[in-house]
């Protein structure tokens, strides 16, 4: 059996992006599997170019993974898609739907894994949003 969800929304107040919900499916992703994570929320104000995300993966105390992804070579790549982008390709500020897919490697350990992820927005470096995620897979 796997379980995932969203265990904390760790954001600030003046976080550049709101988050007001996420979903995940399947909400029990299996090894090998495709996942989706949809984020809900709010722009404050303009997600500039050079946006990113920094998201590690650990269990216990060992980090399995750790990667920074650029937000916008996402969009473009195709891994994200973005529902409130403005005219010239960019987040502006109001409603915003972020859907990110994810296909997950196949020899995934048994057990429970921390997700973090901290965002941060182009130009001046402001804080985007701030998560902190749990999967976990048991027979």
């Amino acid at each position: 059996m796997t379980t995932l969800l969203c265990e904390d929304l760790l954001g600030e107040d003046a976080d550049v992006l709101v988050i007001e919900k996420i979903e995940f499916s399947p909400e029990a992703p299996e090894p090998g599997a495709e996942v989706r994570m949809v984020i809900g929320g709010v722009a404050r104000q303009p997600v500039t170019d050079g946006a990113g995300l920094d998201v590690l993966v650990k269990m216990g105390q060992v980090k399995l993974h750790q990667e920074r992804l650029d937000l916008y070579e996402c969009i473009r790549a195709g891994s994200l898609a973005v529902e409130g982008l403005g005219p010239d390709g960019t987040i502006e500020p109001g409603p915003v739907t972020l859907t990110y897919t994810r296909t997950l490697k196949r020899d995934i350990p048994l057990g429970k894994f921390r997700v973090s992820i901290a965002g941060w927005n182009g130009g001046e470096g402001d804080e985007l949003l701030a998560l902190e995620l749990t999967y976990e897979s048991r027979k």
